[in-house]
This record gives structure tokens, sequence and C-alpha cells, in this order.
């Protein structure tokens, strides 16, 4: 099982994740912002990290950015609530292995 990195400014929605994910039997390590993502990144190995697109700060592409800067390989999955074609091919264009849309809370 892979060793993975949650980082979402939406606690609620990084709970979520985790719960799924510690299911399915991988360990899994949360950060509530990049920055915070970025330091448990120097610290530890992860085999993905999970990132939301939109936080406070720094954004997920600039997470992106930062790793590949850094020269690491972990691949990151980017998921977002906003459903916009030009924010997908963004995403994929800095090396986003994907983006995954958020389910929304209301359930549409």
């Amino acid at each position: 099982m892979g060793n993975i990195l949650i980082a979402d400014d939406d606690k609620a929605c990084r709970d979520s994740i985790q719960k799924i994910l510690e299911r399915e039997g991988h360990t899994v390590q949360t950060a509530g912002d990049v920055d915070s993502a970025l330091k448990t990144l120097a610290t530890r190995h992860f085999d993905l990290v999970v990132c939301d697109y939109r936080m406070p700060g720094i954004t997920g592409i600039e997470l992106v950015i930062e790793l590949k800067a850094r020269q690491s390989r972990v691949p990151v999955l980017m998921i977002s609530a906003c459903d916009d074609v030009n924010t997908e091919k963004a995403v994929l264009e800095f090396g986003a292995l994907d983006l995954l849309k958020k389910p929304s809370v209301d359930g549409k």
C-alpha cells in the first residue's frame, strides 16, 4: 500500500479522503495548506500527493512547480470543486497526473 499526502484547506474534505484511503490500507498524512505540505514532503517520502487546486496563499499548481524545482518525482493528483477546462489543461501542462472534480456538499 502507498504512503499518501493530502493537502487541502477544507478539513472535512481532507478527513473524508483520508478515511477512504486508510480504509483501503494506505498510510495517509494531511496538510491544511501548500506550505505545510512542502515542509512535510521535505521530511518524508510519499508515493502520491492529493492536492486541492485552490487554497489560500500558494495554489496546487505552485506545489507541482515547487516539486519539479526540487526534482521530486512524487506524482500529484489535483482535486478541485471548480469544473473548468482551462484549469484542467493548466494543471496537466504543469505536470499533475490529473484533475478530479470534488463532489459538491449538496450532492450535485
